[in-house]
Parts: structure tokens; C-alpha cells; sequence
């Protein structure tokens, strides 16, 4: 990305559910559509992801990030 060759547009957040599991933190998951350009090169994207928030003196931080590209039919779980 520093080299300058990669570019993201177009980025939808999709299908999100929320889970507290403690008070002051907050799980997201859901989905995000995206185009990429990688050099001349422009690709479709679609992701899952996983963010973790946690509630400081400062407000929401998010302290983690997971994502990846869906196998086959990936679907949310029900709650």
C-alpha cells in the first residue's frame, strides 16, 4: 500500500451482528464487498470479518481485527 499501486473503492459493510460478551466490550461480525486495484489489475472482493471493541476512559477503541475471504456457501450463524 505504501508503494502506491493498491486501491480499495466501492467498500459496502454488510449482514453485521453484535455480541457483548462482558460489559465494555463489543464483538461485530458481518460482511464487506469491495473492488480492489492491485497495480492495473481491478478484482471483485468479498470478505468476513471480526472486530473487537472495548470501551476505555477515552471511549470505544477497537483492540482486534479478523478477516478473510469466505469458502463455499459461508453464511452468519443464527443468533
Amino acid at each position: 500500500m505504501l508503494a502506491g499501486d493498491t486501491e480499495y473503492v466501492n467498500v459496502r459493510t454488510e449482514e453485521v451482528r453484535t455480541m457483548e460478551p462482558s460489559p465494555g466490550v463489543v464483538i461485530l461480525i458481518g460482511g464487506q464487498k469491495m473492488r480492489k486495484r492491485l497495480g492495473t489489475t481491478w478484482s471483485e472482493i468479498s470478505l468476513r470479518f471480526m472486530s473487537v471493541w472495548r470501551f476505555e476512559e477515552t471511549g470505544w477503541r477497537m483492540v482486534a481485527w479478523q478477516s478473510m475471504r469466505p469458502s463455499g456457501s459461508s453464511v452468519i450463524p443464527s443468533k
